[in-house]
C-alpha cells in the first residue's frame, strides 16, 4: 500500500474513535526507519486505547480491497 494511502487510512480511523488533533510529520528525510510519525490526543484514557485495534482493522480492511 502506497504511504499516502496507508496514511489517511490511519488518519481516517482515528476520527473514527474521536481522536483530537490529529497531527502528521513527514520523517522521511531525518531517519530510514520510519516516512511518518502521526500525534493525536483524547479525552480519556479509555478513547486512547481504542485507537491502535481501530487503525488495524481499518487498514486490514482497506489492504484486502
Amino acid at each position: 500500500m502506497d504511504i499516502r494511502k496507508l496514511q489517511r487510512v490511519i488518519v481516517d480511523g482515528l476520527e473514527d474513535v474521536k481522536a483530537q488533533d490529529i497531527v502528521v510529520f513527514n520523517t522521511e528525510h531525518l531517519s530510514p526507519l520510519f516516512e511518518r510519525v502521526i500525534i493525536a490526543t483524547g479525552s480519556s484514557n479509555r478513547q486512547t486505547k481504542a485507537w491502535r485495534p481501530a487503525c488495524a482493522l481499518r487498514s486490514r480492511q482497506r489492504a484486502c480491497r
